[in-house]
């Protein structure tokens, strides 16, 4: 049980990076799409990885349990700050229907 509702709490983070890529798509013209996706996920994986790393190193000084804490506050943190930097910056329905 505990599994599915983290399982289900994992597909709405994932579901919440959506309105991103649609500002992105929205805002790149249609000959440089493929590079600014190709951007986009290579940055993407590269951030996971510094942030695995950053959290490894911390969860050696702290052990693995406060690491995962300290790193679920900073996820939280993180997409609390960009509320207000991100709001109202969606895409007209006009400008995502011509995307469409």
């Amino acid at each position: 049980m505990l599994a599915a509702l983290l399982g289900g709490l994992a597909a709405i983070g994932y579901a919440a990076a959506l309105p991103l890529q649609e500002r992105l798509v929205v805002s790149i013209d249609l000959a440089t799409k493929g590079q600014a996706f190709g951007l986009l996920s290579t940055g993407t994986m590269v951030d996971q990885a510094a942030g695995a790393l950053l959290i490894g190193g911390i969860a050696g000084v702290v052990g693995a349990g406060a690491a995962m804490t300290i790193a679920a506050v900073l996820a939280i943190a993180t997409s609390l700050l960009l509320i207000p930097a991100l709001r109202g910056t969606m895409p007209s329905e006009d400008e995502a229907m011509a995307v469409a």
